[in-house]
This record gives structure tokens, C-alpha cells and sequence, in this order.
């Protein structure tokens, strides 16, 4: 509700919501305006009869669960105003559990090359994240969607601590090769890493078929590369490969 308030009060974002407003103020903004509706969702919420917030919190939470699953009564709850998440002062914020990034696409994919393109931007994207917050993680895990919101993940625990942007991408090429079902297309993918700690300047990283560690070249790529975007933006430098998601 924070969120979809400072989008509706804009140019400065500054408003007062209560739970009393909302039923005036939130329930007949369209449903893609709530956090989290996308456009693949918008269409299936749409099917239902569901065009507004108003709408998708009058439904039925079990009507919503059948059809999108846990997703669907997160929804229901969201566009009630409800939750149960404590809301903590920064300086009391819990560390991360995991750190993910996640991409929903336009269209069902099934091209083996579109999908690993799409890996390298996101592991980019996670790693440097991983950076920023100095933590490593062990546990990798790849997310896919299918278009009928059919959910899987699969994860794997490697030898080491890693924040490294070419290890994360290669393990989540690996399991996806392992786990996605031939065939078949994809509507969302996604990368995350949990089991995470604080490195030290002197940690190892171990390549996936092998104990030998890797070479510090990686390493040093990751830095340059942070050093560019830190300087002249995100957009300032990305990998050749990660552009094939634009054709």
C-alpha cells in the first residue's frame, strides 16, 4: 500500500493512507496498479472479471488460490491492505536471507540461447548486488514460470561462498539445462542465492566440475566492471551475450 501510494500521489509521493481510505481511494484504481500484477497477470485477472483492485479484493481468497495459486492469495490479501510483516526501523532490518533477481517476459520463450541470455543479465545483476552488500552465498537457485503460472525452482549448494557474476551464471546455466522440461516455454525466470555470509578478501571459489580454484581474472572483471557502473552508471557497460534479450 506504501508503495502504490507514492506512485498514485505523485510528483511528490507525500500522502497519508489509512485502512479507511482505501476502500475511496485504492478500490477503483485499475488492478494493474497494485504491486506486483504484471502484464500476463492483468490478462488472467481480466478473464475473471477482475479489472480492479475493488474487484480482485471482493473475490473469493480460495477462488483466487485455485487459480494462481499461493500467488493468488497474496494477491487477494495485497488489494485488502493486509499483511503480517512487521515494519522495522532501518537500523533494526534483519541481514539479507538470499538475494535474487527475477525477469517476467512479454511471451512464452523456449529459446534454449534466449533463456541463458537472459541468465547472464540476471546473474549479472545478482552478483553485483552480492557485491554491494559484501555477501557470498552457497546456495543457487534457478526460478522458471510456465504461462500457466505452473511455478518450479531447483537449487544447488556449492563448494564455496561465491559472489562471483560468471559462477553464479554458469551453475544456473547447469540447472537449467538439468531441470527444464524439453520443450516446453517459459514466461519467468529467475536466479537467487541464499546461505549467505560476509566474505573475506582471501575466500575461495571453486569451479563447478572441479576443485582447482579459478583464476582471480573473473575476480578482477567483476571490480572493473562495478567501478564503471559506480562511476557512470548501470547502464554504462554490460555483457555482449546479455544483449540478445533486445532482438
Amino acid at each position: 500500500m506504501a508503495k502504490l501510494a507514492s506512485t498514485v500521489f505523485k510528483p511528490d509521493g507525500l500522502t497519508i493512507l489509512t485502512m479507511e481510505d482505501i476502500p475511496a481511494i485504492v478500490y477503483p484504481l485499475p488492478v494493474e496498479k497494485l504491486w506486483g500484477v504484471g502484464p500476463v497477470t492483468v490478462k488472467a485477472l481480466n478473464a475473471m472479471g477482475i479489472e480492479s483492485i475493488g474487484h480482485l479484493a471482493s473475490r473469493d481468497i480460495s477462488d483466487l488460490r485455485r487459480r494462481f495459486g499461493k500467488y493468488g492469495e497474496m494477491l487477494g490479501r495485497l488489494a485488502r491492505g493486509e499483511g503480517n510483516s512487521e515494519i522495522l526501523p532501518f537500523e533494526e532490518q534483519p541481514e539479507e536471507k538470499s538475494v535474487g533477481h527475477e525477469r517476467t517476459f512479454a511471451s512464452d520463450i523456449g529459446n534454449i540461447d534466449y533463456l541463458k541470455a537472459t541468465l547472464n543479465y540476471l546473474a549479472d545483476l545478482v552478483g553485483r548486488r552480492l557485491r554491494r552488500l559484501n555477501f557470498a552465498g552457497r546456495t543457487i537457485t534457478l526460478k522458471y514460470r510456465f504461462a500457466d503460472f505452473e511455478t518450479h525452482s531447483h537449487r544447488t549448494t556449492i563448494d564455496s561462498h561465491t559472489n562471483d557474476t560468471t559462477r553464479i551464471y554458469s551453475v544456473a546455466c547447469a540447472l537449467l539445462q538439468q531441470a527444464l522440461p524439453r520443450g516446453r516455454k517459459v514466461r519467468l525466470l529467475g536466479i537467487s542465492l541464499s546461505q549467505l555470509t560476509h566474505p573475506d578478501r582471501t575466500f575461495d571459489q571453486l569451479d563447478m566440475f572441479s576443485r582447482r580454484p579459478p583464476s582471480k581474472t573473473t575476480r578482477k572483471i567483476d571490480q572493473l566492471v562495478d567501478t564503471i557502473r559506480n562511476r557512470f552508471g548501470e547502464r554504462a557497460i554490460s555483457s555482449a551475450y546479455s544483449k540478445m534479450r533486445a532482438r
